[in-house]
């Protein structure tokens, strides 16, 4: 098909035309289509957003999951069309972190749209902690005062904020991977900058770094790119159950705050944000208990380039390599 003929080509053209193929699709109805729309979703995270609003348009069924799971990925329009269409279906989320997600796509959107995510949010739990006639942020805040009394164990749904002295933001970042000199870079330099950024102390990418924190094996086939610089630049903002760091008490009174892993027989091994592991002895520790703070640290991209970020990213498998995009420069649309 034309889609599977152009699925690995990166520039306008090409992406114009794989958003016009989804609209195609989604605009059948049918199910076999909607049945490729979460096919592509599942294949090709950096065109997730594009599908959901593709398979918004029968929110119901199989797709009815893949919205949800979307949320923390929309923006604009497409958020608030997608929050509007999932009011329409009698089902809820069991995971709270879809309420948490609605809220924050709320404070995210504002006035363009940040009602839906209060519609949303009515409709999923019967419940109303604000006034209707409150102004929206009013009604907004109501609702993250519910989630934190709800669900007092898990993420506050509030906003990332970068750290003083944070030198790249989201926005920098993702406008500087689509122009022509940064939507490509160096692997071989990118395999430096793994270790210079840290990133080989506490994960495993291929048969190198460590398996403490996750796998960034065949990253960019789970996550879009947007979706990798958000985890890297707020590390405590969406925090998994398996990595969530820990605080660890032992008998003279000292802690360690980080991943907590089992080591040797009698020994537990806590990773730190700083990269430094320290291994206990097991019966030395008083008390383990759960922090909310990531163990990674932030600011991991202070020190490098623009460039030197490309060529991270692209060592990653998160942007192409220059040679095989150059090689790209002339797509043909097979037919």
């Amino acid at each position: 098909t034309m889609d599977t003929a152009i699925a690995a080509q990166t520039h306008d053209p090409s992406i114009k035309l794989k958003v016009g193929i989804v609209a195609v699709l989604a605009r059948s109805g049918r199910e076999d289509a909607f049945a490729y729309l979460r096919e592509i979703y599942d294949r090709d995270p950096e065109r997730r957003s594009a599908v959901a609003m593709g398979l918004a348009q029968q929110p119901d069924g199989e797709n009815w999951s893949y919205l949800v799971r979307s949320l923390p990925i929309l923006d604009g329009p497409i958020a608030s069309e997608v929050m509007k269409r999932l009011a329409t279906i009698d089902q809820l989320p069991e995971d709270p972190e879809a309420y948490r997600q609605a809220i924050l796509r709320g404070l995210a959107l504002g006035e363009k749209g940040g009602q839906s995510a209060i519609s949303l949010l009515e409709w999923w739990t019967g419940e109303r902690p604000g006034e209707a006639s409150d102004p929206l942020d009013k009604q907004l805040a109501a609702w993250q005062a519910w989630y934190a009394e709800t669900y007092p164990d898990r993420l506050a749904a509030e906003l990332p904020k970068a750290a003083e002295g944070t030198k790249w933001t989201v926005a920098d970042l993702m406008t500087h991977f689509s122009s022509e000199e940064g939507r490509t870079g160096s692997p071989e330099k990118g395999a430096e900058l793994f270790a210079k950024a840290q990133c080989v102390k506490c994960h495993r990418l291929g048969n190198r770094g460590e398996r403490l924190g996750p796998d960034l094996t065949n990253l960019s086939k789970r996550f879009m790119r947007k979706e990798i610089l958000e985890s890297v630049l707020f590390p405590s903002h969406v925090v998994s159950d398996q990595y969530a760091s820990k605080t660890v008490i032992i008998a003279d009174g000292k802690t360690y705050n980080g991943i907590v892993a089992a080591g040797a027989a009698g020994e537990t091994v806590v990773l730190q944000a700083d990269g430094r592991k320290v291994t206990l002895a097991e019966d030395d520790i008083e008390q383990i208990t759960p922090s909310k703070l990531s163990a990674m640290p932030e600011g991991l991209l202070n020190d490098l380039t623009l460039e030197e970020i490309s060529d991270l990213f692209a060592y990653m498998g998160v942007l192409p390599p220059t040679a095989v995009a150059d090689n790209d420069a002339s797509p043909a649309v097979k037919r």
